[in-house]
């Protein structure tokens, strides 16, 4: 019995000793690592320039000491984030980080774990100087618009704004499409739709959207009749018209308003000519649209 409890005490002794050992070894350690980590730019357009890459890779010198030492795994293929005050132009065709900036936000970061030392004082982005172009914007999915039976367009689907302007590498928004995508709707009078602009990406960028407006407006379709009396030869003839359009146009509305009659004599007969005043307003029928002269 005395001998197995001599045993554990003496297994327990041999491991904390070898705790102790590995502890004090751990904290007199001392590493140095060269790694590769990457600078990211916000956006691959950085002022007046489109960035040909926007992950650049770097080389740096890591240190640490103590139980940090075995924390490297943490900053393997580590990204810092860059922001657009960063970025200098250093010649044509190129943009330069100081490298000041990266240890700084490293420093901040990792404040007390590791030490930081960069072997380059730059880090440097290729560049292109930044095209313009205003590009109309498409309306894709049309048929997944309804219109309520009996209704017609009085203002065609279209985009506000119609265009927008794009900046980006020439032969990028050389071939740049930008469109919205109409979704499943019943368009019942006027409405607006609010949709995403496609065709931004980290090549080509809008300069002022990410939404366009979608607009139009539909009316139900109606006829009516109207009657006009004209006399001719001391007689009095009755032309019945026939008339459609939007409902709201043919509502508290008189012929005249609506269409403009002129006639034509001749010897035998009197034709009436008509003219549509307002938009969207068709003219069915005329009957009679001549009137035969008495002899």
């Amino acid at each position: 019995m005395t001998s197995r409890l001599i045993h554990k005490e003496f297994l327990l002794f041999i491991l904390l000793s070898s705790i102790i050992w590995l502890l004090l070894t751990i904290g007199k350690t001392e590493r140095t690592e060269s790694m590769t980590m990457y600078a990211v730019s916000p956006s691959s357009r950085v002022n007046e320039y489109y960035l040909k890459d926007s992950i650049i890779p770097f080389e740096i010198e890591v240190s640490a000491s103590g139980i940090n030492s075995l924390r490297f795994n943490q900053l393997k293929e580590y990204q810092v984030n860059l922001k657009e005050i960063d970025f200098a132009q250093k010649e044509q065709g190129l943009l330069e980080v100081q490298s000041s900036n990266v240890l700084s936000q490293l420093n901040t970061a990792f404040r007390g774990t590791f030490s930081f030392d960069v072997k380059y004082p730059k880090i440097v982005f290729p560049c292109e100087h930044l095209e313009r172009k205003k590009i109309a914007v498409a309306i894709q999915s049309r048929t997944n618009i309804k219109l309520p039976r009996g209704y017609k367009w009085i203002e065609e689907l279209r985009c506000k704004p119609d265009s927008i302007e794009v900046a980006g590498a020439l032969d990028h928004i050389a071939k740049a499409e930008l469109w919205v995508e109409l979704p499943e709707f019943t368009w019942k009078g006027g409405h607006s739709l609010n949709l995403p602009l496609n065709g931004i990406d980290n090549k080509v960028s809008s300069i002022d959207y990410t939404k366009v407006e979608v607009i139009g407006a539909t009316a139900l379709w109606v006829e009516k009749r109207f009657t006009k009396s004209i006399v001719v030869d001391q007689k009095m003839h009755d032309i019945e018209i026939w008339i459609a359009g939007p409902s709201q146009y043919l509502t508290n509305v008189t012929l005249e308003e609506l269409v403009l009659f002129t006639t034509i004599e001749s010897p035998t007969s009197i034709k009436i000519e008509t003219e549509i005043l307002k938009d969207k307003i068709s003219l069915l029928s005329i009957q009679p649209n001549s009137i035969e002269r008495l002899e």
